[in-house]
């Protein structure tokens, strides 16, 4: 009863605006966000799995789910007939960023996309999507031409019960829309750009002049831990070739990429704006219209 208790008034909540997105769900809920399906019956309870043993269902891709703060996934398969089944996952992460990025590594950039939850793609035999702080993934065998129709059904029917509003996180609204390529917006945990010490940090790819150039937004945990990752970055680039400065724009190669474009790099508050490009007008009018949705967002001062 405690848990039902709590996920009625997480809904009121939300339905009233007063819950942010990524306290969607409550901890320890997850078999309650399996609804019963017309025309198929589920094999068993829920199989539960937690960061101790996450490898045990999907092994190889374990620690990457891991990396972006997995808490718990819960999974459940329902039978129809001699052949015909679905299985239905439910990722929770540690919130709305975390889930987004995992669904972000695993989404196509050309795809049958859906709205379910916040976003979602189809595809023959699954369908995927994220909401809040969760990732879901419905996956059918056997079902024949009503393989789109049953998908989409049961996707619904698990996003209604995941309850809120669909809401991506809020520094992917920062990126300038001029050129953004549509579904290459990503939030990546660690490791960015290859190097340990640059972590959490958005990207979105953009058209410029017919060749693709990656955009990020590294995130810090305070603007402390933002310069520590941006004095880190120009201090290794020093030490390999000339960093020029020029309105505040860092501009350098990058130790790692043996030839290409520059890296034009900024502080912003706890984020660090960057991206690869000759143009240096260019890259700072880029940089200088994230500052300012960041401002507009609130996210900086």
């Amino acid at each position: 009863m405690r848990v039902k208790t709590t996920l009625f008034w997480t809904a009121v909540a939300a339905a009233l605006c007063l819950v942010p997105p990524t306290a969607l769900g409550a901890p320890g809920g997850m078999t309650e966000f399996f609804p019963d399906l017309d025309g198929w019956t589920k094999e068993d309870d829920p199989e539960l799995y937690s960061p101790d043993n996450l490898f045990e269902y999907i092994d190889g891709a374990a620690d990457v789910y891991l990396s972006y703060a997995f808490e718990e996934l819960a999974m459940v398969s329902y039978v129809s007939g001699e052949k015909r089944s679905l299985t239905v996952e439910i990722y929770r992460h540690r919130d709305l960023r975390d889930a987004f990025g995992i669904y972000s590594q695993e989404r196509p950039q050309k795809g049958n996309f859906v709205a379910i939850g916040t976003e979602g793609y189809y595809d023959k035999g699954v369908l995927n999507f994220f909401h809040g702080r969760y990732y879901v993934k419905v996956t059918g065998f056997y079902l024949g031409e009503d393989d789109e129709r049953t998908l989409t059904k049961a996707a619904g029917e698990v996003a209604k019960r995941l309850g809120g509003e669909p809401v991506f996180p809020e520094a992917l609204a920062c990126f300038p829309p001029e050129g953004k390529i549509a579904h290459t917006e990503c939030f990546l945990a660690l490791d960015v750009l290859g190097y340990g010490f640059l972590h959490s940090a958005y990207a979105a790819d953009y058209d410029i002049d017919g060749s693709t150039t990656r955009v990020f937004l590294i995130e810090g945990k305070d603007e402390s831990d933002a310069q520590k990752m941006f004095d880190g970055y120009v201090g290794l680039a020093g030490k390999s070739g000339p960093v020029v400065v020029e309105n505040g724009i860092y501009r350098f190669d990058d130790p790692l990429r043996s030839s290409g474009e520059p890296m034009n790099l900024r502080i912003a508050g706890r984020f660090v704006c960057g991206l690869f490009m000759s143009d240096a007008a260019r890259a700072g009018a880029t940089i200088e219209a994230i500052e300012k949705n960041l401002r507009a967002h609130r996210l900086i001062e």
